[in-house]
């Protein structure tokens, strides 16, 4: 029986596919970083809810780096911190989850959401759903996960976004912690992604988001039918 993503079969695969996606080049860079990846780490780690293998979830490290992140107890404060955690899940349609959060945001709370960090260094929509992605946004969304882990983000509520429908169980467990799911409905997300011209792969990944999110933890559906 596989009981870690380290034994599946597929692991080798997303660690070689990871690793050259980072260019093989260190994304934790810790105190103790050698800058050479050879491992992959878990952003939010499987045992947790992370997803064991969705490249979304992974990132390239070296080994100390990886080393260091193994501390259980720094990293799962988060679990017991104030904060309220909102988990905003829903399929991979390029700006439906960052259009809901300007929506539903306030002022003092904090955003981990690739998007609303890319809109904040001044990048165009048109780029995103070309999926053109730059370093300072992925360090940037990595740190702000590190710092919520920790429990170190003084805010009211922090919100993150997940097109991985696993994600869904991440927080069943947590009293102050609950998910948003997006869901404008399969053949509406269809229509968005290929009328947006980003082609026909993300219209397949919204299919086997759908697929892949029945029987996935309790969720609290939003409709969402205006257009982006």
């Amino acid at each position: 029986m596989i009981r870690t993503p380290y034994r599946h079969p597929a692991w080798r695969r997303v660690r070689l596919a990871v690793l050259a996606r980072d260019g093989g080049v260190c994304q934790v860079r810790g105190s103790r970083c050698t800058t050479i990846a050879t491992d992959c780490d878990h952003v939010v780690p499987w045992r947790m809810g992370g997803a064991w293998l969705d490249p979304t979830n992974l990132r390239a490290t070296c080994q100390a780096c990886n080393h260091d992140r193994v501390d259980h107890s720094a990293s799962s404060r988060w679990l017991r911190a104030n904060t309220e955690v909102v988990l905003v899940v829903g399929p991979p349609v390029p700006g439906l989850l960052y259009d809901y959060l300007r929506e539903h945001v306030r002022s003092n709370e904090i955003v981990i959401d690739y998007e609303t960090i890319a809109m904040s260094h001044d990048y165009k929509r048109a780029d995103l759903k070309r999926g053109i992605q730059d370093e300072e946004i992925q360090d940037e969304r990595n740190r702000l996960l590190d710092q919520a882990r920790r429990g170190e983000l003084k805010a009211p509520r922090v919100w993150l976004t997940s097109s991985n429908p696993n994600a869904l169980a991440m927080t069943e467990a947590l009293p102050r912690h609950r998910v948003v799911e997006v869901d404008p409905g399969q053949d509406e997300c269809r229509r968005r992604v290929m009328g947006a011209g980003v082609g026909p792969r993300f219209a397949r990944l919204v299919d086997e988001w759908y697929a892949a999110k029945s029987g996935t933890g309790r969720r609290e559906v939003k409709s969402v039918t205006r257009s982006w």
